[in-house]
């Protein structure tokens, strides 16, 4: 069995626990997704440098061994750039949360699902380069509240789409709220 086997495997066995711990980050997320942004940005481009760097070493024919050093080393350097450079950072984390908003919210739909998550992706990310603090906030509460919303109702088998939709707009608003709320804009200084 090879890794990729492994990782799908996970799900299965883990079900509830991935479950449980989905909710909780999403609930973070939808939360406080402003004030967590750097720890949220740095672990995104350590994961995806490691993953990215890894693959890449792993098509180029390296050993185990090799494969998963240099996606060590990956990940360091673009978790590091995720945190050094500020926007980039914010650029990937809200594309990341739109993408996998749009795949939430279409579930029934596979190709509507991967089309309206690279939407959102897109416009997420490019509005954050402009208007960080009120983009990353709209974002993180949508995509946290949806994700949450859902995984709650999976969790308590909520009968209906309707009743998870209203549970999904109920954290969001919420979500919304306290981070305007318990976040300040920074007054520029002339």
């Amino acid at each position: 069995m090879n890794g990729i086997e492994g990782l799908r495997e996970l799900p299965q066995k883990y079900g509830m626990v991935f479950l449980v711990l989905s909710i909780l980050l999403s609930l973070l997320n939808c939360f406080f997704g402003y004030k967590l942004l750097r720890l949220w940005t740095t672990l995104l481009g350590f994961l995806i440098g490691g993953v990215g760097a890894y693959l890449a070493a792993s098509a180029f024919g390296f050993e185990m061994t090799w494969a998963v050093l240099i996606g060590f080393v990956g990940a360091t350097v673009v978790g590091a750039l995720s945190f050094s450079i500020y926007r980039f950072g914010v650029f990937l984390f809200t594309f990341i949360m739109g993408l996998g908003m749009g795949l939430q919210l279409f579930q029934q739909n596979e190709t509507a699902a991967w089309i309206s998550g690279v939407l959102l992706g897109i416009g997420f990310a490019i509005l954050s380069v402009s208007y960080i603090r009120q983009i990353v906030i709209v974002s993180s509460s949508l995509s946290g509240g949806v994700n949450a919303g859902a995984d709650l109702g999976t969790l308590f088998h909520v009968g209906g789409l309707w009743a998870v939709y209203l549970i999904e707009a109920v954290l969001v608003i919420l979500g919304i709220l306290v981070q305007l709320r318990t976040t300040k804009t920074k007054k520029k200084r002339y």
